[in-house]
């Protein structure tokens, strides 16, 4: 799963400079890729018995729900948050601007 923000969905006034400093307001923090179940990356097993094609469905609709559930914590949104503050930051610090204030959207 990757967590992070979509520069398509900034808003026109998303960065502006006030004085000395950098203002960036930047979208929130969402899940950026709806298909991340690599299904060539899992763990086959076997198992007597048939399958359907609707019951694989059910199973891999259960993972996702299940993988979002642990993995879109407000921990790892925070921490995502962190990350995105910091390569801005970092960024505008590297074009020669000294101060930045980074926000995000609720």
């Amino acid at each position: 799963m990757r967590l992070g923000i979509d520069l398509h969905e900034v808003s026109d006034d998303w960065i502006k400079i006030d004085q000395d400093t950098v203002v960036v307001k930047l979208p929130p923090i969402k899940l950026l890729d709806e298909k991340f179940i690599d299904e060539a990356r899992t763990k086959a097993f076997f198992e007597e018995g048939r399958w359907s094609e609707a019951d694989k469905a059910q199973l891999l609709e259960r993972a996702i729900v299940a993988m979002k559930k642990r993995g879109l914590t407000p921990a790892n949104k925070r921490s995502a948050e962190e990350n995105a503050s910091a390569q801005f930051g970092s960024l505008l610090r590297s074009m020669g601007f000294k101060h930045c204030r980074i926000s995000f959207h609720e």
